[in-house]
């Protein structure tokens, strides 16, 4: 009877709230403290660009390129004429899209295929001490993905010009095309990129 009795007891509704709300307002302070944590890397916080819906529907999946025997599908393409970067999935699906800030008009940024032949880590003491990354640093946010040519005939390596996917110092520069051929990219997305993508996969920059 005691139990029948409990059972049909209704907790009034603001009680119910309390006791939910109770856990939450104990560990506010905790959860408050950790986004409250200030960065712990060198470069100060940009803003991180938004994705966009895509305005090919065609961009939703890879596309097919002929390198030599072999049909490969980029894991990124560079839109020239979007300012847009889209990275692909292993699937060959879009996953994310990037802003990011493209060649002048008097140093564009050269079309083809592409292979990520490594990534850099800022300070960059691994690039050759002649290299402008080596020597001001700060210049390429946290990381550089290194691009080289691929003649899409042969499927070999054929050097590169320099022009690689990295960070920047110069935010407002992103969806814009004021660098030297560069693609570049807010620090916490090229961060974000060069975690998904590894040596070998191709890269397509097109107009």
């Amino acid at each position: 009877m005691k139990l029948n009795a409990i059972n049909k007891i209704k907790t009034p509704n603001f009680i119910k709230n309390i006791m939910l709300a109770a856990p939450l307002i104990a560990v506010a302070p905790f959860i408050n403290a950790l986004e409250k944590s200030p960065a712990q890397d060198k470069f100060e916080k940009t803003t991180v660009s938004e994705e966009v819906i895509p305005i090919h529907p065609n961009d939703s999946f890879s596309p097919e390129i002929k390198v030599g025997d072999e049909t490969v599908y980029p894991a990124i393409v560079v839109d020239k004429s979007e300012n847009q970067l889209y990275f692909y999935d292993l699937d060959g699906n879009l996953d994310t899209l990037f802003k990011v800030g493209l060649g002048k008009p008097s140093t564009p940024t050269d079309t083809g295929l592409k292979v990520i032949t490594r990534i850099e880590d800022y300070p960059y003491k691994t690039a050759s001490p002649a290299t402008k990354r080596y020597k001001t640093p700060n210049d390429y946010g946290p990381k550089v993905i290194i691009l080289d040519n691929v003649d899409t005939k042969t499927g070999k390596i054929v050097g590169n010009n320099g022009e690689f996917i990295h960070g920047t110092d110069q935010p407002s520069s992103v969806g814009k095309n004021q660098s030297k051929g560069c693609i570049r990219m807010y620090n916490e997305d090229v961060e974000k990129l060069a975690s998904w993508v590894s040596k070998g996969q191709y890269v397509l920059v097109r107009e």
